[in-house]
């Protein structure tokens, strides 16, 4: 459970267009209105008073001139990777029937502010932030209520909640030794399946059964989480980024990654919505 961003205003330019999100968002459209087409071709748009609740993964943003909103992106998921919620959606709520979820979401996006401040009120990329201890509590006991209230109400709109599968161990061994190895240029499928003991056909075999991925699919999405990792929360440079992503050369790296997310490392880090480094400190 971590929030990623959270903020009330305007649409930055950085908001349009193709975009891989890691999380899971959560708009209440103030103004205008907001369109999202996620990567299974379900399109969907909510306009004033509507949440629009959209699918993690890759999709397109659109939004109108005027629109204004209240944003949430957050991951909530279970210790094998998938998400809380991600059958059913994206879809649209309105607002009136689930006033919990607004009162959840702005003390969520005030407290942010009055943690981080930013002139647009919120997290947002920047100088690296350390929380006290005491800070960081209730920042986590603020988002777990809106969670709570999110699941809610996606319950309430017919979802039914993801349940964690009971993975074969040695898919829980292949996750492992990708974790460990994701740095590696070199990690394919076939050396993942060598690892624990297994043909490259049947480790995909029980990928796809238990986790509904490929093995390749999976070393890509755990690069790419690594990479957003440290672009958000490191003070590397996107070079040094790339060398601890295995890349020799700056370029190849930021190729791969426009490919992935649809811009660049520096698109990514220069965007005013994304979050500071978030940590809890005791003393």
């Amino acid at each position: 459970l971590g929030l990623l961003f959270c903020y009330e205003g305007a649409v930055s330019s950085h908001g349009h267009g193709k975009r891989g999100i890691l999380g899971s968002t959560a708009w209440l459209i103030e103004r205008g209105w907001a369109r999202v087409t996620d990567e299974t071709g379900v399109r969907v748009r909510a306009s004033a008073g509507q949440w629009l609740m959209a699918r993690p993964g890759m999709r397109l943003q659109e939004f109108s001139p005027e629109a204004r909103l209240l944003s949430i992106n957050f991951r909530a998921a279970f210790h094998t990777g998938e998400h809380l919620f991600h059958d059913g959606l994206s879809l649209v709520l309105e607002a009136g029937d689930h006033p919990e979820l607004e009162r959840c979401g702005r003390r969520l996006e005030r407290l942010t502010k009055r943690l981080f401040g930013s002139g647009r009120g919120g997290l947002s990329m920047g100088n690296r932030v350390v929380l006290d201890l005491a800070d960081y509590l209730i920042l986590q006991d603020t988002l777990m209520k809106w969670v709570s209230a999110w699941s809610r109400a996606l319950v309430a709109s017919g979802l039914r909640p993801t349940t964690a599968s009971a993975n074969d161990p040695r898919v829980g061994l292949a996750l492992s030794f990708v974790q460990e190895h994701v740095q590696d240029p070199e990690l394919d499928a076939g050396r993942v399946a060598t690892a624990v003991g297994l043909s490259f056909s049947q480790l995909n075999r029980l990928f796809l059964r238990e986790r509904e991925e490929t093995v390749g699919h999976c070393i890509q999405r755990m690069r790419l989480e690594r990479a957003n990792h440290l672009l958000m929360r490191s003070g590397y440079s996107i070079k040094e980024v790339a060398l601890q992503l295995g890349f020799r050369h700056q370029s190849h790296f930021t190729a791969w990654f426009r490919k992935q997310t649809g811009r660049t490392p520096t698109d990514f880090r220069a965007d005013p919505l994304r979050a500071r480094y978030l940590k809890g400190r005791g003393g």
